[in-house]
């Protein structure tokens, strides 16, 4: 929400099958106005070039930041990118979070961002996948000053959410 306008931002596939990023706005929060796709996958060879999606959007002090999933077609990581006119265009896509080391919960790859500030602070909670393709939740957090800043990969998961036995929620 900024200065009277709810904004979602949502992973969108056209023909192509590659999934973008598009952005739509509302006055009341119920009806809705698709504005336009505002991020495409990278260009061919990039970090980001098979999809782009789940977008988690913060406005601080009037910028806009984003954090999303990004697919090179081998592994999926995490950018980040900021928009300086309302979240209509974004600029300086850069990967700030990729896979975790050998053996950590997330050694497969990391996803799905969500994102809270504090005034100081970007909170980041994250999707991890180990080799057995098995998911669990991990924390980083970077402060205000350095929004797209390079993030460090959580050492353990969140212990009470770690993945449970086959079947379970």
């Amino acid at each position: 929400y900024d200065t009277g306008t709810f904004h979602i931002y949502y992973a969108g596939c056209q023909n192509d099958q590659i999934y973008h990023i598009g952005h739509a706005e509302s006055a009341d929060g119920i009806a809705w106005t698709s504005r336009a796709k505002v991020m495409d996958a990278g260009p061919g060879g990039s970090w980001y070039d098979g999809a782009v999606t789940g977008p988690s959007v913060i406005v601080e002090d009037g910028n806009y930041h984003m954090w999303f999933s990004a697919y090179d077609g081998t592994e999926w990581s995490i950018g980040y990118a900021s928009s300086a006119d309302n979240g209509a265009s974004w600029t300086g896509q850069t990967q700030v979070l990729t896979k975790g080391a050998a053996s950590n919960f997330d050694e497969s790859g990391v996803l799905d961002p969500s994102v809270y500030f504090d005034g100081a602070t970007f909170h980041i909670w994250y999707t991890g996948v180990n080799s057995a393709n098995e998911i669990a939740i991990g924390y980083t957090s970077t402060p205000v000053a350095s929004p797209g800043a390079i993030l460090t990969n959580a050492a353990v998961p969140l212990t009470n959410l770690e993945p449970g036995p086959n079947g379970s929620y």
